[in-house]
């Protein structure tokens, strides 16, 4: 007798998202994007937000966006 053909589970993983919101109009714009190995420039396509951040080079594109939310939320940068 032949066995039974066992269902094959796929497993999703989930990515991060490459368009953010931006903190100045609020929409979901806004794209990070590496100049060189430690400038980051912040775009936004909606309100024209543009704003060059420093970043080292091991950091990821969602831990640069992090920061500058971070930085404006304390006052640090004002937009």
């Amino acid at each position: 007798m032949g066995r039974r053909k066992r269902r094959v589970i796929k497993v999703f993983k989930r990515k991060l998202p490459k368009i953010l919101a931006c903190p100045r109009c609020g929409n979901i714009s806004l794209i990070v994007e590496r100049v060189s190995d430690d400038l980051v420039n912040i775009k936004c396509g909606t309100c024209h937000l543009l704003y060059s951040y420093p970043a080292s080079k091991e950091k990821e594109y969602i831990d640069t966006y992090n920061e500058f939310i971070d930085k404006i939320n304390s006052g640090e940068i004002k937009i």
